[in-house]
């Protein structure tokens, strides 16, 4: 996953979405639940554009991430800044991450909707709860049921810019609640100005609020909420991404 995307995630993210703004959500958040908050963990970390911010706040960070790719440029990215973060490579699910403890666990950028069934969902659920110091708190946030149900679904998006084009589709399956993204990039090369052509498919499932809230309680969390992202407003109906705040 990401492994041929991975050289121009950064790019292409960093156009759409605002990552200190997001890290400093992640503190309000923190700030609200009145946690002390020392050692995070940031589960599906990517590139590092949450994980690094939060270590130049004073964090101590752990990152995991399922691509080798994206880990690499994200310690390239800490090792320019003098970060000290602790990559780890493997899976969100049930990652050796969890054998340390941890006072707050995040996950970002929809990484969650990934996990395709409720079960693996279920024992990433116990095992944050197990990371986690009494009081603790894990925070995550997902593409909404609506956002994949209605606005993603079956639809054909597409992205010009100078260096880089893509053609993006979706198949949703009503069934299973899992849409199917197929991308195909086109990538200026810098030496002769032709394209490159790589493709990648992914994978994410559409949760209603409800069943997580309830697989979250289930494994023990005290308290859960959710609020529409980068807000602490309750979200609604067309609400497109959707922040859950568990506390141990």
């Amino acid at each position: 996953m990401y492994n041929k995307m991975s050289r121009i995630y950064d790019e292409l993210m960093t156009e759409e979405v605002d990552y200190i703004n997001w890290t400093h959500y992640i503190q309000k958040i923190f700030a609200r639940y009145n946690v002390e908050v020392k050692d995070v963990m940031d589960l599906g970390c990517g590139t590092g554009n949450i994980t690094i911010p939060l270590s130049d706040m004073g964090y101590k960070m752990v990152g995991v991430d399922l691509s080798e790719d994206m880990l690499a440029i994200a310690d390239s990215k800490a090792f320019l800044k003098n970060n000290n973060i602790k990559w780890i490579y493997g899976d969100m699910v049930d990652s050796q991450a969890y054998d340390m403890s941890y006072d707050a666990i995040i996950s970002c950028c929809d990484a969650v909707n990934y996990i395709l069934e409720e079960d693996e969902l279920m024992k990433m659920f116990r095992n944050v709860y197990k990371g986690l110091k009494e009081n603790g708190i894990f925070t995550f946030d997902i593409n909404s049921y609506y956002k994949i149900n209605q606005v993603y679904k079956d639809q054909v998006f597409t992205y010009t810019s100078d260096k880089i084009n893509y053609i993006w589709e979706n198949n949703y399956d009503e069934d299973t609640d899992i849409i199917e993204y197929y991308l195909n990039f086109f990538v200026k090369n810098d030496k002769d100005n032709d394209y490159t052509r790589s493709e990648e498919i992914h994978y994410q499932k559409a949760y209603k609020n409800e069943n997580i809230i309830d697989m979250l309680l289930k494994v023990g969390f005290t308290s859960v909420e959710l609020f529409k992202f980068d807000s602490f407003q309750m979200p609604d109906l067309e609400a497109e991404r959707i922040q859950f705040c568990a506390i141990r």
